[in-house]
């Protein structure tokens, strides 16, 4: 279902040829919004599946601002994902408090950040501890946001299959797809 609305509102989606970010990315077009998509890599097959169901797909680098500031240009919002398992602690930090940065100089409408449930905790797991580290960042600077903390994909059993396996279940767990929705809702204007 679209909103007449959405057709107006541009949310670029950092890490739209990842599993999270592509999934937020196809959620958006089905839902009537313009997107731009966010990728290192225009000519990945999922840059071009998503330009194949209208996205706009767009070079750049998350670490770069000047980047950064060109892709934002125009957008009314911001869906903001990381991976620490291809960049580690320090550059998924710089990554995000850039994406924030730049958002927040473009004046954004809404940014939303996708974290992981606990982050608060002060648990000592690096890729909990980076991304509470880019929570607080996002707070401070006076954007306007949401952060979602998604606990376990279930996109990511098979990577898990021996924990799973030898009796050892994530207690908590979403389907990515059905994930994919909320960032949606929170450009969507409430009922008068």
């Amino acid at each position: 279902m679209t909103d007449r609305q959405n057709i107006e509102r541009l949310i670029l989606v950092a890490g739209a040829t990842g599993k999270q970010g592509g999934a937020v990315a196809r959620s958006l077009l089905d839902r009537g919004f313009r997107v731009r998509g966010l990728t290192r890599n225009p000519q990945k097959p999922e840059a071009q599946a998503l330009a194949d169901q209208g996205a706009e797909v767009v070079q750049g680098d998350m670490e770069d601002r000047s980047a950064m500031d060109r892709v934002l240009d125009g957008a009314y919002g911001v869906f903001s994902v990381q991976n620490f398992w291809e960049t580690g602690y320090d550059r998924e930090v710089q990554q995000g408090k850039t994406v924030a940065d730049a958002a927040k100089a473009a004046g954004v409408e809404h940014f939303v950040y996708s974290s992981v449930g606990s982050a608060h905790r002060q648990t000592d797991i690096p890729h909990f501890e980076s991304k509470w580290e880019v929570e607080e960042h996002v707070r401070q600077i006076g954007l306007p946001y949401t952060i979602l903390r998604p606990v376990f994909f279930m996109q990511n059993w098979e990577m898990m299959r021996e924990h799973v396996l030898g009796g050892t279940l994530p207690s908590r767990w979403i389907q990515i797809n059905r994930f994919s929705r909320w960032p949606s809702r929170t450009w969507v204007p409430s009922p008068p």
